[in-house]
């Protein structure tokens, strides 16, 4: 009997090897890193001006397993020069600049007189009531009309150019401590410039999605 308890022993210990080679590559296929499928390249605008939004954009794809970029701060760049651009990815992404608005609307004419007329027709309402209404900071406002594009390297075409529109609007701002001043003149709310850059994100995301590019 102990020939066969031995040959019994040597059995087991061979199929517990096979297993744990097995769990072994297992593990590594799933604990294998997911290589970025596209490169973010840069920004298409004909204003400089209109970068301060996007300045930090880069920053935000690192939160993405889709994307990949050199870029510590976005910067311009033509289409033409993407047949010739050293790509690391078959795709490369990047966003053109239509139009957008950023700051408080404009005092609407004519709101004092308005005042003056009610303070007449109602004396008995304090005036302080009235002024303090025309001391109201407005609303900081931010809306884009952006094109989210992709570019296959391999047909040296844009693929895809997906409308992006944005816009939010902010009563309360909860600044971050240090601020930056844009061309004209109105302090960059961080906030609200990183939702913006969240609502792209998750854009470009679900285009790739939807493209089957992955």
């Amino acid at each position: 009997m102990r020939p066969v308890a031995i040959i019994v022993l040597i059995l087991s210990l061979l199929f517990a090897g096979e297993a744990t080679a097995g769990r072994r590559n297992t593990r590594a296929k799933t604990s294998r890193p997911v290589e970025p499928c596209v490169e973010y390249v840069g920004v298409v605008s004909p204003d400089s001006s209109k970068m301060f939004l996007l300045k930090d954009f880069p920053s935000a794809l690192s939160r993405s397993r889709s994307f990949v970029t050199s870029l510590r701060q976005n910067v311009f760049i033509s289409p033409d020069s993407l047949a010739s651009y050293p790509a690391r990815t078959r795709y490369l992404a990047y966003t053109r600049v239509n139009a957008q608005v950023y700051g408080y609307p404009d005092v609407v004419k004519g709101i004092k007189e308005k005042q003056m007329v009610s303070m007449l027709l109602v004396p008995v309402i304090p005036p302080q009531a009235f002024l303090k209404a025309s001391y109201t900071t407005p609303s900081l406002r931010l809306s884009v009309d952006y094109t989210l594009c992709l570019y296959d390297t391999h047909t040296h075409m844009t693929l895809v150019m997906h409308p992006f529109f944005f816009e939010v609007e902010q009563t309360r701002k909860e600044r971050r401590a240090v601020q930056l001043m844009q061309p004209e003149g109105v302090e960059v709310d961080y906030p609200l410039v990183d939702k913006l850059h969240e609502a792209m994100l998750a854009e470009y995301e679900r285009l790739l999605t939807t493209l089957g590019v992955r």
